[in-house]
């Protein structure tokens, strides 16, 4: 037996083992899945589709991010019910406070709606109520048919909810900014309630909502934004060629919109518009993260659809049995 050569032989279908091997494989495998992931949502936000409010889980929008059951949650539902009464009750009471400030010679109701501030307030008002109506819509269908998930396709009114929802985030968190940065000034401007409720909580509040709620926030949906704000400074110059004025007749809508100023007044339209890109931004990390925590693959399941298998994956052994 001594000068016989050895040769190995395995049991049955069985391979030899090596130290360390499988720890190799199982870390080359993850980083692998981590790089296909990235890929994938790189594609997905860049996908020119992105602009758009198709979405194949629309159930998603009825849902809070952090609930485990499928059918709509009670705990959600009166959340949703808080957020828009505390919304709507503040919005009206700004139109109760501007018409207590009326004077003989000024009307501080009628110049209401040309500033920024009720615009975005608007949106999270009406983003708020349209949220609580189709939760509340959802869970009378469930009750009436039981609860299926309808992988159809999605809704309008779930679309103008979305678009509304991206806007009123996005601009409250702009109005917050702008608001403490540029356009307070203590000897003028009282931190009321309602001053607060509008110009910091509303930041606040749409921030936690985007924590709570678990549908999708699209990068280029950052088109939508800068429309939005575009829109806003073609009406303050245009109200500003038709004479009009700000509160106790002011020449300008904010001091720094002032357009008999071109110059400084269109330097401060572009770090607006930047700031508007930037904030968009962060709100997208944010829903990233958020759905890093709950563990949600709510979107690596939508980007299945589109997506192929890297030739780099490792594939798992195929051994054929005699």
């Amino acid at each position: 037996m001594c000068g016989q050569k050895m040769v190995p032989t395995f049991q049955g279908n069985r391979l030899p083992s090596f130290p360390g091997s499988s720890q190799q494989t199982v870390n080359r495998s993850t980083r692998t899945h981590s790089t296909n992931m990235m890929k994938a949502m790189w594609r997905r936000e860049f996908n020119i589709r992105s602009l758009g409010f198709s979405h194949d889980r629309p159930e998603q929008f009825v849902r809070c991010q952090w609930q485990k059951n499928a059918e709509i949650s009670i705990t959600y539902l009166v959340y949703r019910w808080a957020f828009a009464i505390l919304f709507l009750s503040v919005w009206v009471w700004s139109f109760f406070s501007a018409a207590e400030q009326n004077t003989p010679a000024e009307n501080f109701l009628s110049k209401w709606p040309i500033y920024l501030t009720n615009w975005g307030y608007t949106l999270c008002t009406s983003q708020a109520l349209l949220a609580v109506g189709l939760v509340i819509q959802q869970l009378i269908k469930e009750r009436r048919t039981g609860f299926t998930e309808d992988h159809v396709q999605m809704p309008v009114i779930y679309k103008v909810y979305w678009l509304l929802h991206t806007l009123a985030v996005v601009i409250a968190i702009g109005i917050t900014g702008s608001y403490f940065v540029v356009d307070y000034n203590p000897a003028v401007h009282t931190l009321t309630a309602l001053n607060l409720l509008m110009h910091a909580f509303n930041a606040i509040l749409m921030v936690l909502d985007v924590l709570v709620v678990a549908h999708p926030f699209r990068l280029l949906h950052f088109c939508w934004s800068l429309l939005f704000i575009f829109t806003y400074f073609c009406f303050s110059v245009m109200y500003h060629l038709a004479g009009g004025t700000g509160k106790n007749n002011a020449p300008s809508i904010y001091p720094a919109l002032d357009w008999n100023k071109v110059g400084s007044t269109l330097a401060i339209a572009v770090l607006g518009i930047l700031a508007v890109v930037f904030a968009h931004f962060c709100v997208w990390l944010t829903v990233i993260i958020r759905k890093q925590i709950a563990g949600s693959n709510d979107d690596a399941c939508e980007e299945l659809k589109i997506s192929k298998p890297s030739s780099n994956q490792v594939q798992p052994l195929e051994v054929n049995t005699p």
